[in-house]
């Protein structure tokens, strides 16, 4: 490394330990941050503990002091993530019409989310997956208000409720899971405005059919 090369990597130095300690939800939101975008840049495989604190700007022996191992940050990464799926499901409109389209309209925001997925997919397929029970358990809030919507609405009132969300999300993700299929069908991409207002009407019909008895 050359001398100015050391100077600049000094200027953006790691926090201490003490430093660390002092303000611990602020050091545990970077590494969070950092988790998610290495997890979604190379999968749960892929993904190095120091490349995750190097990017969080934290010693790795802070980070395992928050986070006791790989497994475990991983999962960590999954609760913030549900937290933040919460959040936007829960401040979004109360009709399961504008809900899906605003579902799918912010989803398009959180692309790690997505990336994160499809390295999932891609590396185990059907196996289990990391945290698979853990996670199956973060489900349980979304499947209640799905069975309120079928009470209410009759939305998929013929499914169980784990089909009916499964249908939901395929209708609200799909755009964003595969873009190049999209702008292939419709010419456009659903970063487009043109794209996302028609899928957008597109899915409140859609609630108007799967209500259909």
């Amino acid at each position: 490394m050359t001398k100015s090369n050391h100077q600049r990597v000094k200027k953006y130095k790691e926090p201490t330990p003490a430093t660390s300690r002092r303000d611990p939800e602020r050091s545990r939101a970077r590494i969070l941050a950092a988790a998610m975008k290495e997890f979604a840049l190379r999968g749960f495989a892929g993904a190095r503990v120091d490349a995750i604190a190097r990017r969080a700007r934290i010693n790795k022996r802070m980070l395992y002091h928050y986070f006791g191992n790989k497994q475990e940050l991983f999962e960590a990464t999954i609760m913030a993530i549900q937290a933040d799926k919460e959040e936007l499901i829960n401040t979004g409109p109360r009709d399961i019409a504008d809900l899906l389209a605003y579902i799918h309209a912010n989803v398009g925001g959180k692309r790690d989310w997505m990336r994160m997925m499809q390295w999932e997919a891609l590396t185990y397929g059907d196996r289990e997956v990391p945290a698979e029970a853990m996670r199956a358990e973060l489900f349980k809030p979304s499947l209640e208000r799905i069975r309120g919507f079928q009470r209410e609405h009759g939305i998929l009132g013929k499914e169980t409720p784990e089909l009916a969300l499964l249908i939901l999300i395929a209708l609200a993700s799909y755009p964003w899971l595969m873009p190049q299929v999209a702008r292939m069908l419709t010419g456009h991409g659903p970063t487009e405005p043109q794209f996302r207002r028609i899928y957008a009407a597109l899915l409140r019909r859609m609630v108007g059919y799967l209500t259909r008895p």
